[in-house]
Parts: structure tokens; C-alpha cells; sequence
């Protein structure tokens, strides 16, 4: 009996062996609320990685046609969200991870009109819906608040201590706010109103469920449309003014909230007279300090190893920037002058009037190319947001100004990951067969017009042709990207109507049934 129970603690050993380098290896983080056991895990992250790597689709489903003219969407924790014509309502699927699991959408209505949604799944089953109401008493006024939801049910969140914040008051008829949740932190970014060119950009952050406003800061000129999380108490803000990546600080304790960013992270320089007009970012999935308790699945992509992408609009043209979130952080967390009291922050009077100090900015040459790859974005079709998750990202190729050749689409799915990156170059000098039509790109330099100078990137990736149906020709509108697949946005009869495929990749049928299928070890490396 002895001999027999030591035989299967050494199997479990050894599995748990496999499975921790094996979700190293594909940058996973383990779900520790989730009920699959050790095995299982393994052999569902083995089949993950395998389809992934050879872009193998297990199952395509069709989400029923809708008619969603609003530009409210978005794509996390396994949700498909869209607004509708009438601003008062949120659209919600969530998509299959199996062939026979059903597909419906779902509805939460709101009495006032909407403008954004802030979503946080798997951490804390909420959706913040950030909305707007005429003023009761004041014409040409609009109210902004935000309202706390818990996703499940619709109902004010239970941990809300206040579920409705009031935000301030506006003249625009549409106010242009975005806003985030991580953790306790639930922040808005509040740019510029079309009437009013010189008004500020608001950077808000409150403590969602006491409500506490912690940090309230403007900027002249309205230099920030958006922003990420780089860590939970750490926020990155693309500057159009400045043409830099302002890093901030949420102040914890008994710290005051600071006035200025602790760090610049100086973008390659712009052409005379070249301006930044906007910048979008995104980085999927957001970051989960308390776990993801409401989630069953085995594992996730690790936040923290995410990629970012940001997009730069210029005068003359246009860029995307791929870069890991926790390389960024380390940029920004490496060698930073403190003062006496071991608070970075920049000098105030120097910063306002555009001469920041020296020992506060890096420069592009300094962080950059060593830790990004950059494209031309006058060669890829971006119009999606959504198209990243954990190290993987998709890219839509144009040749020509109708975005097709003779060839038809070419969509790519990139993958970041140094440990794909290492495999399938062995794979390729072994000549083992299977990775010929991967390709490896390590070093790369691009001319963007209304940048200074030819940008170099070294930041290397995997990319894998996305096959492409001909039933989609002519309806074509994007591909955008989540944990467990794709989604195909396709047209409808009509302008207004969409037409959405979920293509899963990895596995959609039982453990019984993968053991069968599994056979012998898939090696990661």
C-alpha cells in the first residue's frame, strides 16, 4: 500500500511539475477557483497551445443576427457587448465554449442614455455604465453618472456602497469618457467636448464600492483620449500634446494624490510641424488583483504579460505599437529618482510650461525599440479595437485602397510570446515539419509618414495566416479576438444589421473524449 501510494504521489508530482512550466511556457496564470484537476489542466492547456499555434478551429457557431448601429462594444471575460439605436440599452452574449452550448443574447436597459461601459467579469461580476440625463433645471445641461451593476442579474452591485455616482454636468450632447475598472479603482478619462477646443482633459479615479473620488486631475488642451492599466495602482496615458506615454500613480494610504505623472516615456519624434491628433490603447485581459472568482475555467492568459497595442493618428499618417505590459512596467518602475521623502514626481512650475525635466523622461531610443515592434498602419486595417488577448493579436493586411488583392483578405494572427517564438524557430531548423507557412519576424524598421526618422523594432513575434471563407467575401468587416477564438463580423441585408461567427479554437468536447484524442505529449518548447 505504501509502495503504491508513493507511485501516485510521484505522478501527481510530476504532473504538477508539467503543468507549472507548461503554463509558464504559455503565459497562463491558474484559476485557483476553477475545479479541474491537475491532468485535466495539462492536457487542456497542451491542446490550447497546439490549435493556437496552427490557427485549428474546433467548432464555428453563428451568434443570431442583431441590429446594433451604436459604436458602444466591447470584448472581455468571454462577452460579446454592443449598444442599440436607442442609447438605452447594453446587448450581451456570452460566447460558447463547447458546439452545444446555446447562444442567446442578453439585455440590461438603463432610463438614460448611454456612453460608455466599464466591465469587470471574471473579479467582480460588474458592468459600470457610464451615462448621461438632460439637467432637470438647467437647459443645454446633461448629468453624468455612473451606475453599478452586478452583470449577473441586471441589480445595483451589492458591494456598491453608492450604485449610482454622480460624475458632473456637461454641455456636450454626447460627453467623450472612457472608463476602466480593476480592483477597487474604477477610472474615467473625460476628453475634449467638440465646442469647447480648449477645455481639459479629466483624469478621475474613484474607489468604486465606497464611492471616494481619490484622484481628480485636469490637463489644458485635452491631451488624453485613453489609457491602460499597467498595474493595479499604475496608469498609462497616451499624450497627444506632448507626444509621450504619461505614467501615473494612484496614491494608496495615507499618500496625497500626486499633481503631475511620475514618468514620461518619450514616443519617436514627429516630423516639423507633424501633430498627434489621437491615440487609442487597449490591453486585454485587464488586471485582477483579487483573482477571478467568477470563473470556472482552468486557467486564463496572465494579465500582467499581456500585450499592448497603441495606436498614434498623425497629420500625415498613422502607426501601431505592440509592447508586454510588464515590460513597460519595468521601464517605468527601473531607476526612478525619488526625493527625500521616497515620492517620484515631476517639478510642477517646469512641467506646465512644457519643459519637463530631464531625469523624468526617457527617451525613445532609451526604451523603445528593444521592447516593441511597430507597423504602419497604412498597410493594416485597425478599425477594431478588440483585437488583442494576452500575447496574441490579430492584424488585418491591406493591399491596395479597396483592402483587397487578387489573393482576397489577409488576416494575421500574431503571437508574442518568446517561448512560440524560440519553438518555432527550432521547429523550423530542425526542419521537423508543420511550421512553413509560420512566419518569424525578429528585427524589423519602418518609415511612418510624419515621423522624424525610420523606426526600429526588435520586440520579435510568430505570425500565422487566418483562413478565410469565400462566404464572407463582400461582407467582410473584421476579426476580432478573445481567449478562446475568434469572432468573423460579417454584414447584414442591411447597413445597421451584423452578422457575427464565432470561431472556437482549442478544445470543445469532454475529458473523456480528449483522452482519446490527446495520444502522446504535445511539447511546449
Amino acid at each position: 500500500m505504501r509502495t503504491h501510494s508513493t507511485f501516485r504521489q510521484s505522478i501527481q508530482d510530476s504532473q504538477g511539475f508539467q503543468y507549472r512550466f507548461a503554463a509558464i511556457r504559455a503565459g497562463v496564470e491558474s484559476n485557483v477557483h476553477s475545479n479541474h484537476t491537475t491532468w485535466e489542466r495539462l492536457a487542456l492547456l497542451k491542446i490550447r497551445e497546439k490549435s493556437w499555434l496552427h490557427m485549428e478551429v474546433d467548432f464555428q457557431k453563428s451568434i443570431p443576427n442583431v441590429k446594433f448601429p451604436s459604436g458602444i462594444y466591447d470584448l472581455t471575460g468571454g462577452i460579446y457587448f454592443r449598444g442599440d439605436l436607442s442609447r438605452r440599452s447594453i446587448h450581451y452574449c456570452p460566447l460558447p465554449s463547447k458546439s452545444t452550448d446555446p447562444i442567446s443574447w442578453r439585455r440590461i436597459r438603463v432610463d438614460r442614455a448611454l456612453v460608455d461601459i466599464g466591465v469587470s467579469v471574471y473579479e467582480h461580476n460588474l458592468i459600470a455604465i457610464l451615462t448621461y440625463s438632460p439637467h432637470p433645471t438647467i437647459a443645454r445641461k446633461n448629468i453624468i453618472e455612473i451606475v453599478l451593476l452586478e452583470l449577473s442579474t441586471g441589480k445595483p452591485h451589492p458591494m456598491a456602497k453608492k450604485p449610482v455616482l454622480f460624475i458632473g454636468e456637461t454641455s456636450a450632447s454626447k460627453p467623450a469618457i472612457l472608463l476602466e475598472v480593476v480592483g477597487e479603482y474604477l477610472v474615467l478619462v473625460m476628453t475634449r467636448e467638440s465646442r469647447e477646443l480648449n477645455a481639459p482633459s479629466t483624469l478621475r479615479v474613484y474607489e468604486w464600492i465606497t464611492g471616494t473620488l481619490n484622484m481628480d486631475i485636469q490637463r489644458p488642451n485635452s491631451p488624453y483620449h485613453n489609457f491602460i492599466f499597467l498595474s493595479p495602482t499604475v496608469i498609462l496615458l497616451p499624450n497627444t500634446q506632448l507626444n509621450t506615454l504619461d505614467v501615473w500613480e494612484i496614491p494608496t494610504g495615507a499618500k496625497p494624490p500626486p499633481t503631475e505623472p511620475f514618468l514620461c516615456l518619450a514616443l519617436p519624434s514627429l516630423s516639423y510641424r507633424s501633430t498627434i491628433f489621437h491615440f487609442s490603447c487597449r490591453c486585454e485581459p485587464n488586471l485582477t488583483p483579487s483573482g477571478k472568482p467568477y470563473s470556472e475555467a482552468p486557467f486564463h492568459p496572465d494579465p500582467e504579460d499581456a500585450i499592448i497595442v497603441l495606436t498614434a493618428q498623425v497629420d500625415f499618417g498613422a502607426y501601431a505599437l505592440f509592447v508586454h505590459r510588464s515590460a513597460l512596467l519595468r521601464v517605468c518602475t527601473t531607476h526612478q529618482p525619488e526625493d527625500e521623502a521616497g515620492v517620484s514626481h515631476y517639478l510642477p512650475s517646469m512641467f506646465t510650461i512644457g519643459r519637463i525635466p530631464a531625469e523624468r523622461v526617457r527617451a525613445w531610443d532609451d526604451w523603445g525599440p528593444s521592447i516593441t515592434h511597430v507597423f504602419n498602419t497604412s498597410l493594416l486595417s485597425l478599425h477594431w479595437v478588440t483585437t488583442t488577448d494576452g500575447q496574441r493579436a490579430i492584424v488585418n493586411h491591406v493591399v491596395d485602397e479597396d483592402g483587397e488583392n487578387e489573393e482576397g483578405q489577409h488576416s494575421q494572427l500574431l503571437d508574442f510570446n518568446p517561448s512560440t517564438v524560440k519553438r518555432v524557430v527550432q521547429a523550423q531548423a530542425d526542419g521537423s515539419g508543420g511550421f512553413d507557412s509560420h512566419e518569424v519576424v525578429f528585427y524589423t524598421t519602418v518609415t511612418i509618414p510624419g515621423i522624424e526618422s525610420p523606426i526600429t523594432s526588435q520586440l520579435p513575434y510568430v505570425g500565422v495566416d487566418i483562413p478565410f471563407q469565400d462566404s464572407w467575401l463582400n461582407r467582410f468587416k473584421g476579426f476580432l479576438l478573445y481567449e478562446e477564438g475568434l469572432l468573423v463580423l460579417l454584414g447584414g441585408n442591411d447597413e445597421l444589421e451584423e452578422q457575427i461567427e464565432v470561431l472556437h479554437v482549442g478544445v470543445s468536447f469532454g475529458l473523456e473524449e480528449m483522452t482519446l484524442s490527446l495520444g502522446g505529449d504535445i511539447p511546449l518548447s
